[in-house]
């Protein structure tokens, strides 16, 4: 497509009624309606990019021009998806063999947005960081309204990858259907903050949990044997760094299932605290 003919579609796109964009689209209806400096930036942008690729030759240029217009439209819709701009910048760098060409690019495309290469760099590196998520998880993500690349979310999509990995052996991304990602989804958000999911948990039962879930983290590289060992030394070394004891004291140790279940949820009264 022609460069002219290509910046017109974006101009076109951009000043579209904001009411045709839908509900839940988690942008604001002023928001939608660009200003004149909006287009300016746009038209900045997209200049910007073709000089520099202008030192660009045969694939890598045919490469970068076919691509550019998803630039170009994953930075429209930066306000709405993080994670969606990080993936087309991840595979943009992939078009620019040189590192020089790049950085340059990226300055043009951090003015247009008003933010640093930094920050750009950060997107990026957000997107890496949840690139391992499945593609329904992702599809729950998006229907939920969540953007897996956000930091307010990022626990959450820690504690997704953290459940796959319990049952996942092999390299690679989990394969789940959509009812199981939908499920993990709900698990993880149950973990990430179990007293706005699970309002019954008391303080106390809260804090347990938070404390067991720490355990297991330490203990989860620690080889079978040596679990206890490691586990007795830290609390003897608890009780006088934390409680300020000093003097030996028994401590009997029953176990139980608990009043909380692993994912943080409330445990039937039937199958709760061992007697």
């Amino acid at each position: 497509m022609p460069g002219c003919a290509l910046l017109a579609l974006v101009k076109g796109i951009l000043m579209e009624d904001a009411t045709q964009l839908g509900p839940g689209n988690g942008i604001k209806p002023s928001q939608a309606q660009p200003s004149a400096f909006d287009v300016m930036a746009l038209d900045n942008l997209s200049n910007g990019l073709a000089k520099v690729a202008a030192s660009l030759q045969g694939v890598d240029a045919d490469a970068e021009l076919e691509f550019r217009p998803q630039v170009i439209d994953a930075v429209m819709q930066f306000s709405r998806s993080r994670y969606e701009l990080g993936r087309v910048l991840f595979q943009y760098r992939e078009k620019w063999k040189a590192d020089g060409a790049w950085l340059k690019a990226c300055k043009v495309i951090a003015c247009a947005l008003k933010v640093s290469t930094r920050t750009l760099h950060r997107v990026i590196e957000d997107f890496v960081r949840t690139s391992p998520l499945p593609a329904n998880v992702l599809e729950v993500f998006e229907s939920e309204g969540l953007d897996p690349a956000a930091k307010r979310n990022e626990a959450l999509v820690a504690r997704v990858l953290e459940m796959l990995s319990w049952t996942d052996d092999a390299p690679g991304k989990k394969e789940l259907t959509l009812a199981q990602a939908k499920e993990a989804v709900k698990l993880a958000k149950a973990f990430v903050d179990p007293r706005k999911h699970h309002p019954r948990l008391t303080e106390e039962e809260r804090q347990v949990f938070e404390l067991r879930e720490h355990i297991r983290k330490g203990l989860q590289g620690v080889p079978p044997k040596q679990q206890m060992s490691v586990l007795r030394q830290a609390l003897n070394e608890a009780a006088f760094l934390v409680l300020r004891m000093t003097t030996s004291f028994n401590l009997e140790v029953r176990p139980c299932c608990g009043t909380v279940t692993i994912d943080g949820q409330k445990r039937n009264a039937q199958h709760g605290r061992a007697a």
